[in-house]
């Protein structure tokens, strides 16, 4: 179990309109490149003029960042609460002990000096030196609760299923890895939350692999992916 604190005060309003300008700026900025290929294409070099009116948005959002902080004392008097207790617990996310349910409304992003977690309707920062654990744990924790498993359970189910003895071949497991030897094969198994990565590489001279070809999984196939390589090769 992990707890923490997450504020959605004037900082976090902060945070989240500087996301949006951000993101709005890129995408700005990939319209102007796409018109400025076009312009040179054509050649229609009036189009290049987008990039004035680019840098005129540009200097607007850097005005607005400047002005985006909300006093919190305002927010106090509106007895607005900026200060919520958040526990994970068995990869399951809890706001002021209740439950967000849809894993699908829990978002982050990573900044040099806070996290930013975005739920549904509601945003807020988590600071470093307030997480419980050190920062990359901790995002970790939040992709577990995203994905509902984790990189370990993963690992435990693979090696269960190997265990059983249906699969030919010599397996090794490593922290994030498993290899697997089957006959003049070798599979090399990298797990994510997000999907398997699967290097399939063919053994020459009992000593060195040659590229062979690679497939990315969903970690609910492996099993059957697994059972489809070893009636293929394993024979």
């Amino acid at each position: 179990m992990i707890k923490f604190y997450g504020y959605n005060d004037g900082r976090a309003i902060a945070a989240y309109n500087k996301r949006n300008l951000t993101i709005f700026l890129w995408l700005a900025f990939f319209v102007c490149v796409v018109i400025s290929i076009i312009a040179i294409l054509i050649p229609f070099y009036e189009l290049l003029y987008v990039w004035v009116a680019y840098l005129v948005v540009l200097l607007i959002c850097i005005f607005a960042m400047s002005f985006s902080k909300i006093d919190n004392k305002t927010l106090k008097e509106k007895e607005i609460k900026t200060k919520h207790l958040f526990v994970i617990d068995n990869f399951k996310l809890y706001r002021d002990g209740n439950e967000i349910k849809n894993s699908n409304d829990i978002n982050f992003c990573v900044y040099k000096k806070y996290i930013f977690l975005q739920l549904k309707k509601t945003y807020y920062i988590i600071p470093n030196n307030e997480m419980p654990i050190d920062r990359k744990h901790f995002i970790n924790k939040i992709r577990e609760v995203q994905f509902g498993t984790s990189i370990e359970k993963i690992m435990a189910e693979i090696k269960e299923f190997v265990n059983q003895g249906e699969l030919n071949g010599t397996f090794e497991f490593e922290s994030e890895k498993i290899i697997w030897v089957l006959g003049k094969h070798k599979f090399t198994y990298y797990i994510d939350l997000h999907e398997i990565y699967v290097s399939h590489d063919k053994l020459r001279f009992n000593k060195f692999y040659m590229d062979y070809t690679h497939y990315h999984i969903d970690f609910n196939n492996v099993k059957e992916q697994m059972k489809e390589i070893n009636n293929k090769w394993g024979k």
